[in-house]
């Protein structure tokens, strides 16, 4: 994946997602047009990063709805994206893999950052 910020909550993102022949590109909106997507607020998850995916002609596509709260040791989160409903159904099932890899890399590169 190739995330370009454009301004702080818009990324313009290239990426493969889970199980495509072809690299999707799309823009993703920070807290913008959610009004139409299922965005689940939990007040156990404090901390949530939602938006809208947005195609080439700036037609809501798909989003995302991610949730964390911070545990003792930790932290624990709920990572929700919404995809059109022509997609196969395999494209959501293999994003998951996507999503466990790319959080699990993110959290990596802290750890190391940080030292912990």
């Amino acid at each position: 994946y190739v995330f370009n910020t454009v301004t702080p909550n818009v990324v313009n993102a290239s990426e493969e997602m889970g199980g495509a022949l072809l690299v999707a590109s799309f823009v993703l909106e920070l807290g913008s047009d959610t009004a139409r997507l299922p965005i689940v607020t939990e007040p156990d998850f404090p901390i949530r990063f939602t938006g809208a995916g947005l195609d080439s002609a700036h037609d809501v596509a798909g989003g995302f709805n991610h949730r964390f709260k911070n545990l003792d040791q930790g932290f624990q989160s709920r990572l929700g994206v919404f995809f059109p409903s022509t997609l196969p159904f395999w494209i959501p099932a293999e994003h998951q893999w996507h999503l466990a890899c790319e959080f699990s890399n993110w959290i990596t590169a802290y750890i190391e950052e940080t030292g912990g």
